[in-house]
């Protein structure tokens, strides 16, 4: 149960600060399966978890340059 609350505490989170990215966290590879019936069980909502706040975190990294790269323009 606390992995749901984390995934939908990232999914919040997302959707809060950058939600120009929740478009993105619908088309992920693990949230489109490529088996007709997957399989769901804790490593792959751990892994869900791991992929949105990776995508969180390297767009908010990346944001930041671009960012501080116009300021120092």
């Amino acid at each position: 149960m606390e992995l749901n609350t984390e995934i939908l505490k990232t999914t919040a989170k997302i959707q809060e600060n950058y939600p120009e990215l929740s478009k993105f966290a619908d088309e992920m590879t693990i949230t489109i399966p490529d088996k007709e019936t997957p399989e769901i069980n804790t490593k792959s909502l751990k892994e869900y978890n791991d992929s949105l706040q990776a995508m969180a975190t390297g767009y908010a990294n990346s944001s930041k340059k671009h960012i501080v790269t116009r300021v120092g323009l």
